[in-house]
């Protein structure tokens, strides 16, 4: 009998190492997935504040106005709506 639980022992310790390296693997990949979408959102961030800071003049004036525009977009749409 002692046999047989040494061997449960080993047979378990077996299928908690092939969960540590799937869970391993798995978080390898979801890493460089995660990786790829940050980098994606920074290059878009760069790109709109580099957009807005090198045309201060002309574009931050347009965005910036469709950026507070949008709650006072409603209450001037709703003056027109009612004029």
């Amino acid at each position: 009998m002692r046999g047989d639980s040494g061997q449960d022992l080993i047979e378990y310790a077996l299928i908690c190492a092939l969960i540590a390296l799937g869970s391993i693997a798995a978080v390898g990949s979801v890493s460089g997935k995660v990786a790829n979408q940050f980098s994606s959102v920074a290059s878009t961030l760069s790109s709109l504040s580099d957009g807005a800071g090198s045309g201060s003049s002309g574009s931050s004036g347009s965005s910036g106005a469709s950026q507070s525009g949008g709650s006072s977009k409603g209450s001037k749409g709703g003056k027109k709506k009612k004029g």
